[in-house]
């Protein structure tokens, strides 16, 4: 009986941490961006934008503001001689 205690405990543990895998918004029609501030030091651009309330909701189907949370675009173009581009959210 104590065994199968515990690997119930360790299926339901285990069910928790399962999650669905996160499929990214589709930024090519966000109109967030458009309001994005762009800066440049030497061979590195680092744009920034912040989409609203609304637009959050559309982009990943939850209410974060509601929860205090605030996402943030980021993208880190270095045009040097590596030349990488990195977007974040």
């Amino acid at each position: 009986m104590r065994h199968f205690l515990q690997i119930a405990a360790l299926v339901v543990l285990l069910a928790g941490c399962a999650t669905l895998p996160y499929p990214p918004p589709d930024l090519h029609r966000a109109a967030f961006l458009e309001r994005s501030v762009t800066q440049t030091a030497g061979t590195i651009t680092a744009t920034v934008a912040v989409p609203d309330e609304a637009e959050t909701e559309a982009l990943f189907g939850l209410p974060l503001y509601e929860e205090g949370i605030q996402p943030v675009w980021v993208e880190i173009h270095n045009a040097g001689a590596t030349g990488s581009r990195v977007s974040l959210w």
